[in-house]
């Protein structure tokens, strides 16, 4: 870097001696008419001091010192205002977390060069650390973009910054971008997610294609290519890869590939992919695996296509590579199918591991779960009593058992499991919420009820469902008022608007008098749940 420096001069002092003491008398000064420039000498003079202020400086800054840093280089500044001190003094002052000062040295650089990359893009940055507002950054970025459209750190900046103002603009930067990195993982990764936001389902399978044809021995690349094609229904193009490379890939590699597809065709109920999975099924019957997380993906997709007999070779298989250390995932496996409504192939792999696992509670329970919502209640009571069976302290089970003896009007027993629960984890604040509604329904002990629905208020004060429960007991007590208030906040905070929470809050106005509110807010719950008796009989009776 080239420093220019500039100098001043000052009154020149002639001494003069006599024998008693020194007197010194100024000579007129040369400033007082004209500055003279410093000679050739005095000027390399000082740009020797200033450059070893600025290495110095740059040394300080190097080690972490940047407030002795600082201190240097506005030494620097005594003979040079130069546009890279002022950018370095801004760095310094960011390091110690000094904001707004880093900015203001850093614009006092740009005002001395304008066109300084470096500036621009710690600007740019400074812009959004410290004002957190988008448009101003994005200009500095696209000033930086006309000077350099190939810059990458840019072009990440902009394509990122410009995602949630316009998708648009984030493709386009992010197309050169990709290209720039080498369609690096990262990037794609981002690329895809805008893609996938504005649906354009071709142009991500199109990236995903490219980086495959760039990376092709990158399992990454493999996998992100067969997750395009299983999230867009491409199963032959998804399989045709995966058989490519099954005889080389590790089995992480194809547990993560198959699991992918099994679960895509799974949740997208595309009939049509039953086709494609018998093409394939003989192949998946003969590959050599000693996975059992991919053999249990084979099983999935054999349900799926009604080869049930094939599945459960598949179980057999895999049952033979479980032990204990298998437990966990296949539990956690067990709930991702029942969150995503699998219905029978969900059952058939919880029965099957139900079965293996003789003494895990799990599995009995989630079979209880399944059944439960099917309203077979009588074997969702078996399978929760074999869970309790095999862990006593099984707290879930307790609690969904006693729901289902309440449900049969079976209340001792119930209210017993209920117990059972709370004994367990009596901070539990579902359990004491379930409870405290069972025994408001039937207006039993309902001063209890009110207890144990304050108690899961207290512990989740933001529930709209323990809210509600609280204000259906206030009501059963006559406090109308009271209920009121809390029936309105369950209904202000709940995330989607609960039928049987306006219903509860209808029954609070009506009892109020406010006639109006009730009539509208019980045809609100009729809207959500339409096929209600009591509503539309509520409804009926209001006009």
């Amino acid at each position: 870097m080239s420093i220019l420096f500039y100098g001043c001069a000052s009154s020149t002092l002639e001494i003069t001696e006599n024998p008693r003491k020194k007197i010194v008398k100024p000579l007129n000064s040369f400033f007082r008419e004209q500055p003279l420039p410093l000679s050739k000498a005095d000027s390399a003079r000082m740009s020797h001091i200033a450059l070893e202020y600025y290495i110095q400086a740059s040394e300080l800054e190097l080690v972490g010192k940047y407030s002795d840093a600082i201190l240097a280089y506005q030494r620097v500044l005594r003979f040079d205002s130069n546009a890279a001190v002022f950018y370095s003094i801004g760095k310094c002052y960011n390091a110690i977390g000094q904001g707004d000062l880093a900015i203001e040295f850093t614009e006092k650089s740009l005002k001395l060069d304008s066109v300084s990359i470096p500036a621009l893009e710690q600007l740019a940055i400074l812009k959004l650390q410290n004002i957190k507002e988008l448009e101003p950054a994005i200009d500095l970025y696209k000033r930086i973009y006309a000077l350099d459209s190939n810059r990458l750190s840019v072009l990440i900046a902009l394509a990122e910054l410009s995602e949630s103002i316009s998708p648009e603009s984030a493709v386009f930067y992010y197309k050169k971008a990709i290209v720039k990195s080498g369609y690096d993982d990262e990037q794609v990764r981002k690329y895809g997610g805008v893609l996938l936001q504005i649906r354009d389902s071709l142009s991500y399978i199109s990236l995903m294609e490219n980086q495959y044809n760039f990376h092709p021995e990158n399992s990454r690349s493999r996998a992100l290519l067969i997750e395009a094609y299983s999230v867009f229904k491409e199963y032959d193009k998804a399989f045709t890869i995966i058989e490519q490379f099954a005889g080389t890939s590790l089995d992480e590699e194809l547990e993560e590939y198959y699991q992918t597809l099994a679960f895509s065709i799974i949740i997208n109920k595309d009939t049509n992919s039953i086709t494609i999975i018998d093409k394939f099924l003989p192949s998946f019957e003969k590959f050599p695996t000693l996975s059992w997380k991919v053999l249990n993906s084979f099983a999935f997709m054999a349900d799926y296509s009604g080869k049930k007999s094939i599945a459960e070779k598949f179980y057999e298989r895999s049952s033979r590579l479980a032990d204990s250390l298998t437990i966990p995932y296949a539990v956690s496996l067990a709930y991702e199918l029942l969150r995503n409504n699998t219905g029978f192939i969900a059952e058939h792999f919880i029965s099957f591991y139900s079965h293996h696992f003789t003494q895990n509670p799990s599995f009995p329970f989630l079979m209880g779960i399944i059944n439960s919502n099917n309203k077979q209640y009588s074997e969702a009571i078996s399978y929760y009593s074999e869970a309790i069976k095999r862990d006593a302290e099984y707290a879930d089970a307790w609690s969904e058992l006693g729901s289902l003896y309440i449900r049969n009007n079976e209340f001792p027993k119930g209210d017993s499991c209920y117990g059972q629960a709370l004994a367990l984890e009596p901070d539990n604040p579902l359990y004491n919420n379930n409870f405290a509604y069972a025994l408001s329904e039937r207006s039993s002990e309902l001063y209890k009820a009110q207890e144990l629905a304050k108690k899961a208020i207290s512990l989740d004060p933001e529930n709209s469902s323990y809210l509600d429960t609280y204000g259906w007991i206030l009501f059963k007590q006559g406090n109308i008022n009271k209920a009121i208030l809390i029936l309105e906040k369950a209904v202000r905070i709940t995330r989607e608007q609960s039928a049987i929470i306006l219903y509860h809050l209808s029954e609070a106005y009506k009892q109020a008098n406010e006639d109006d509110k009730a009539h509208s807010t019980l045809k609100k719950a009729l809207l959500i749940d339409p096929e209600n008796l009591l509503y539309i009989k509520g409804l009926e009776n209001s006009k």
